[in-house]
């Protein structure tokens, strides 16, 4: 019996790392939408790249505190977690730019 709750365990875990996965994805692409959006209002010239470790970081942040607080902040955690993903690549671009 421990052997099958350890499978169960193991498959679980699968597909959660599989869940995380379409997370960074859907994270990464909401904020090339925003940014892209923002472009065509000319707020950007260029488009900031997505960095990817801040990706992966507001990912476990927002994973993290929707499993803290659960489904009642999910929201707020996502777009929090959108927000500074768009607010480190617009950072990242603007210390490109000042190094040219």
């Amino acid at each position: 019996m421990p052997e099958r709750q350890f499978s169960v365990a193991v498959s679980v875990a699968k597909i959660l790392c599989n869940s995380r996965k379409e997370f960074v994805e859907a994270l990464r692409a909401a904020a090339v939408a925003r940014i892209e959006a923002s472009a065509v209002r000319n707020i950007y010239a260029n488009r900031p790249p997505i960095i990817h470790r801040a990706v992966e970081m507001h990912a476990d942040d927002a994973v993290y505190a929707i499993g803290r607080d659960g489904l009642c902040g999910l929201e707020a955690h996502v777009r929090f977690a959108v927000d500074e993903i768009v607010r480190e690549a617009l950072d990242a671009a603007r210390r490109g730019a000042q190094a040219k």
